[in-house]
């Protein structure tokens, strides 16, 4: 019970696909938040290589906040992250996107009658691409203590006491890492 529990929390490759020449790699994300949080806090890293120049790979952090409300995230807004060493990484916004996706609806009783309300329960996906380089991923290996993005009503942030998204997104930069370097890029005219 302990190793499938165990695996079933591992990181792995989730996307591989290449277009224009550019090769698309991400990883399994993490959602890192307490039980309380108003705003959820989800990270993951994709990194882009060009096939012409396979030493030249491009990452980048995706931060996507789930709430109830819209939160907007500022176009070439900042966000700021500190680690545990108290060294804070800077990260330009590249681009944004937000949608909202229903997940389920809830009925109202009625106060007076007999007909109640029903209501769409709807969670606002507000999601920003940065890049980041292999340094600033390196420096992720001692755990990310504060994060903080800029949006259109000011900024959002997040502070942990513990680790819980620095270490994982560290683990994510080695796995594309070294899976960029065993494993081919895959074609849509392979194994046709």
């Amino acid at each position: 019970m302990v190793i499938v529990s165990i695996t079933s929390f591992s990181q792995t490759i989730i996307k591989d696909n290449e277009k224009n020449n550019i090769r698309t790699v991400e990883t399994t994300g993490i959602t890192a938040r307490s039980f309380t949080d108003r705003v959820v806090w989800n990270f993951g890293l994709e990194a882009h290589q060009d096939l012409n120049n396979k030493d030249s790979i491009q990452y980048i952090l995706i931060v996507n906040l789930n709430a109830m409300t819209k939160i907007p995230i500022t176009d070439n807004g900042m966000f700021l992250i500190k680690t545990f060493n108290n060294d804070i990484i800077e990260l330009t916004n590249l681009y944004n996107n937000h949608n909202t996706v229903t997940l389920g609806y809830s009925y109202h009783r009625p106060i007076v009658g007999n007909i109640g309300t029903v209501s769409a329960n709807n969670i606002h996906r507000n999601i920003a691409y940065f890049i980041i380089n292999e340094i600033q991923l390196k420096s992720l290996e001692t755990g990310v203590k504060k994060v903080r993005v800029e949006t259109d009503n000011g900024y959002e942030e997040k502070e942990y006491k513990k680790d819980k998204c620095g270490k994982f997104l560290f683990n994510s930069y080695n796995i594309i890492s070294d899976y960029l370097k065993t494993t081919k890029s895959k074609s849509i005219k392979d194994d046709f």
